[in-house]
């Protein structure tokens, strides 16, 4: 099938990719491979689109809540927006439809970690606090941003923007009254970089911009097609 796979070199024994929404067995505005189970689509079809997916039996499934909690595979819990593994048989794993992936390794390709990190996530630390949890350092670090919505395409409140006083830079003024075009992909390059990652990757695909290759649940509101897939950006062991 076809994947997205980061154009950042991680270690020979970590595989790394982003699923895409061609192929796949979901239709009507699901329309190709939608990974997620939680969005209105056939339990069947998604079941089937995820088998499609490589090491498809080792992700660990997250139930994502925008929020900060980050766990430790192998786990029961589902209820967070990061996974960090240590483990081959347990692959991270983190749907988006705009929002931004991160995948993380150490050099010596022991441990990865997947984060999501929407505009709530970033703001409360999503980022730093995955860091934190790890065992590597971070300068041993490399990291992956994978699709995510570009900043000419994400107006977003005042409300919104407040959040990001320590992040001028990656916001300005829209051609709205009262809005402003948010760079979530910057913010979470600005904040791995303040972290001390060893080496990061911006993959610069938007997934807005690109209509049949990405979910984009914006896109959808604005088209009018809402609701929409999912895609998945997954992170783990070869062996």
């Amino acid at each position: 099938m076809a994947v997205v796979f980061p154009d950042l070199l991680f270690p020979k024994g970590v595989f790394a990719y982003c699923s895409v929404r061609q192929g796949g067995y979901s239709s009507g505005a699901y329309g190709g491979l939608n990974v997620a189970m939680h969005v209105g689509d056939d339990d069947s079809c998604v079941a089937k689109n995820r088998k499609e997916l490589p090491f498809h039996h080792k992700i660990h499934w997250l139930e994502q809540v925008h929020g900060n909690d980050c766990i430790t595979l192998p786990s029961h819990r589902r209820d967070a927006d990061a996974s960090i593994s240590r483990h081959p048989a347990f692959a991270c794993g983190v749907m988006t439809a705009d929002c931004v992936p991160v995948l993380l390794s150490n050099v010596e390709g022991t441990e990865v970690a997947a984060i999501h990190a929407g505009w709530k996530g970033l703001a409360s630390g999503i980022i730093p606090q995955t860091l934190s949890e790890m065992k590597s350092r971070n300068d041993e670090l490399v990291a992956w941003i994978g699709p995510a919505i570009s900043q000419p395409n994400y107006e977003v409140s005042a409300d919104v923007v407040a959040h990001f006083e320590a992040w001028r830079k990656c916001y300005r003024t829209s051609d709205v009254p009262g809005k402003y075009l948010l760079d979530l992909p910057d913010i979470a390059f600005r904040q791995l970089h303040q972290a001390g990652v060893g080496k990061i990757a911006n993959s610069g695909l938007c997934t807005y911009e690109r209509a049949s290759q990405f979910f984009s649940h914006r896109r959808s509101v604005h088209n009018q097609t809402a609701p929409c897939g999912r895609q998945v950006s997954v992170i783990g062991f070869k062996l």
